[in-house]
């Protein structure tokens, strides 16, 4: 019993991770931004020899150090997280290489990438709600945050999801030539992933029921 309970959790585990990693390559491949947290990351990216994905893995382990900071974890779940970060950016760089192509090939195929990088985000999200596993720095960082300050900042817009847009305005600003970097896929999923978590989760009880 306990082994299969374990087994679980490792493929659910795996499985947001996967959705995290192909969910920011689609939103990214798109051409309108990215999520608020990794605009940064993205700007960063398009002024420098380093990849986007490598961006993101740099940014995530500052942000699993912070959480470790504030909310002291195992070494163990601590190593975890960063294979996970460093996993999520290489699929983010292998998934931006395959899509790019098609999915800024018209305005159209943007906003279909977008919508389906929001739905498998709240696929991951959902995941995540169902093994209390936590996978994306970000959300790691969030949730250290909570613990630290008895917040809750959950749902549409997190703290680091505001602080990131901030900081990628203003990095875009003194950047001009890099400010596409804010657009469509940044303003859309925050809104939208809790929707399409909701259908999710009605789907599943449906099913289940």
């Amino acid at each position: 019993m306990q082994n299969n309970h374990i087994e679980r959790s490792s493929q659910l585990f795996y499985a947001q991770l996967i959705l995290i990693g192909l969910a920011i390559a689609l939103l990214t491949a798109a051409g309108q931004g990215t999520l608020p947290v990794l605009t940064p990351a993205l700007i960063l990216s398009e002024i420098s020899p380093i990849s986007f994905g490598i961006w993101t893995i740099l940014f995530g382990s500052v942000f699993l150090g912070i959480a470790r900071l504030l909310a002291p974890r195992t070494r163990e779940k601590f190593l975890q997280q960063i294979l996970a970060t460093i996993g999520i950016g290489l699929l983010i760089d292998v998934g931006y290489m395959l899509f790019k192509g098609i999915a800024s090939a018209s305005f159209l195929s943007q906003v279909f990438f977008v919508l389906v990088g929001c739905l498998l985000l709240a696929g991951a999200t959902y995941l995540q709600t169902e093994s209390q596993q936590l996978v994306f720095s970000a959300d790691v960082l969030t949730n250290a945050i909570e613990q630290r300050s008895g917040l809750h900042l959950t749902n549409n817009f997190h703290v680091i999801d505001i602080i990131g847009l901030v900081s990628g305005i203003l990095l875009a600003y003194f950047i001009w030539q890099s400010f596409h970097g804010i657009g469509m896929a940044t303003f859309i999923p925050p809104f939208l992933v809790p929707y399409f978590y909701y259908l999710i989760d009605q789907a599943v009880m449906k099913l289940e029921g």
